[in-house]
């Protein structure tokens, strides 16, 4: 009875070994010309690895299973954003320094460790100093606000000064009218409507022109062996309380920049206008509280 089922054994075991070589050259022939699909839990294998360059512009890629890996000692074209014509950003790079030298980075060596040391210890002496003084400092205001705490006298507003000579006084009274002139627009030489009347001690006018500006950062990174400074303008409108000087703008002098103006300052700008006011101060002759001139403070 046993007899029978050993030959279906050989038999199973026969039939096995002959339909799984078939089983992985038709898997093997299908990776081949497919991409790799997946359908419930069977996987074909991937594709195979490329291993040939490709050029592209300025930077050089390998295709490794189909996703490019960019080479690091390639300088790239300088971005300007997604779009360059709407930019208002020209970015430029220049190659400041390359690792081709041949020559051999000594460091800072022992002397640098000597000097960096010293610095070091001087530097904390001189602080500890001033530390010390500024503590003793403290003290020493702290001390006389103390005193004068206890020693000051209150004068009233209608006493001659002479009558608290040599004393710590402290007083509390109203401005006088001649220490608060009348200012107007007229004051700063800006003629036309009333356009505000005050009486004060102090006054400033503040005078700001919404103007182009150029602002540039630069900043340097490390591109392979290479390093590569990078330089961005940048034109928008803001308001400045100084004139801004257009004739230095990159936009005069590269193509490229002169289209970022035009998209951050317009197309037919030619150059901030100068101001036609300026911003000043302006404060009262004299300063005089009850019986007290206080001008000279």
């Amino acid at each position: 009875q046993l007899r029978p089922l050993r030959q279906l054994g050989l038999v199973l075991l026969t039939s096995v070994g002959i339909v799984a070589p078939f089983m992985t050259e038709a898997s093997h022939g299908t990776a081949a010309n497919q991409p790799a699909q997946r359908v419930g839990n069977r996987t074909s294998s991937p594709a195979p690895k490329a291993t040939s360059p490709v050029a592209t512009g300025a930077v050089s890629t390998t295709l490794n299973e189909g996703a490019p890996t960019a080479d690091p000692n390639a300088l790239t074209a300088p971005r300007t954003g997604s779009n360059m014509e709407n930019s208002n950003v020209y970015t430029e790079r220049t190659e400041i320094s390359s690792g081709n030298g041949g020559g051999r980075d000594s460091g800072p060596g022992i002397c640098g460790s000597i000097f960096c040391s010293i610095l070091g210890i001087t530097t904390f002496l001189v602080m500890l100093i001033l530390l010390g003084w500024n503590e003793k400092s403290t003290v020493c205001v702290s001390k006389a606000y103390v005193a004068a705490e206890h020693e000051y006298q209150t004068a009233k507003c209608d006493t001659a000064p002479g009558s608290y000579s040599g004393s710590l006084v402290h007083f509390s009274c109203p401005l006088n009218a001649e220490s608060l002139p009348k200012w107007t627009a007229e004051s700063f030489g800006v003629s036309g409507d009333q356009l505000f009347s005050t009486n004060a001690v102090k006054i400033a006018q503040r005078v700001e022109m919404y103007q182009c500006v150029e602002d540039v950062h630069t900043k340097t990174f490390k591109q392979g062996d290479r390093t590569v400074e990078e330089k961005s303008y940048t034109y928008h409108k803001e308001w400045r309380a100084t004139w801004v000087d257009t004739a230095r703008f990159k936009a005069w002098e590269v193509d490229a920049a002169r289209r970022s103006l035009d998209n951050g300052c317009g197309v037919n700008f030619k150059g901030n206008p100068s101001f036609s006011i300026e911003s000043n101060t302006l404060q009262a002759a004299t300063l005089a509280v009850g019986q007290y001139d206080l001008t000279r403070f």
